[in-house]
């Protein structure tokens, strides 16, 4: 406990582990297979406390006096690694296509499972606004597609937690 009380953190990397908790916790969320009128997730909060306890905990192990780089990679590394699976594949693959967005078949054939099982999971996805839908119009003489693309925030929160990976 002293040891903790020794080690610094930064305004930026406490900012940097309040980014990585709220992105964690919109890519764990999971629609509920038994409640259909529940939409909930994994409170940003609570990750974000559990974070922040690792990179002091992690710096003084390291013998530290504070929160550094090698700190902060490992705690971005432990929090991605808790995320991966199909959120983080279609929301990964929705990024590479921003401007354009795209169609139901298309991520369901990213994930190779079926079209419904796809729409549930978008569905949910933009009931707690990680993704949204709008028309995308190739031109002007055809009428636009449903397509989902992420919100603007997720889209700033992805590019601020994954970065060039």
């Amino acid at each position: 406990a002293r040891l903790l009380d020794q080690v610094e953190t930064a305004q930026e990397d406490i900012e940097r582990i309040i980014e990585l908790g709220t992105f964690v916790a919109h890519v764990r969320a999971r629609p509920s297979k038994t409640q259909d009128e529940l939409v909930d997730r994994e409170l940003g909060g609570r990750l974000v406390s559990q974070l922040l306890r690792l990179a002091v905990c992690m710096a003084a192990v390291m013998n530290k006096t504070s929160v550094d780089e090698e700190v902060m990679r490992r705690v971005m590394k432990i929090g991605m690694d808790t995320s991966r699976g199909r959120t983080l594949d279609l929301i990964t693959y929705m990024h590479s296509r921003a401007e354009q967005g795209a169609e139901v078949t298309d991520m369901a054939a990213k994930l190779m499972e079926d079209q419904p099982k796809t729409r549930i999971l978008l569905n949910f996805l933009g009931r707690i606004k990680v993704v949204e839908t709008f028309y995308y119009q190739v031109n002007k003489s055809l009428k636009g597609r449903k397509r989902w693309r992420l919100t603007r925030k997720m889209n700033e929160l992805y590019e601020s937690v994954m970065g060039d990976k």
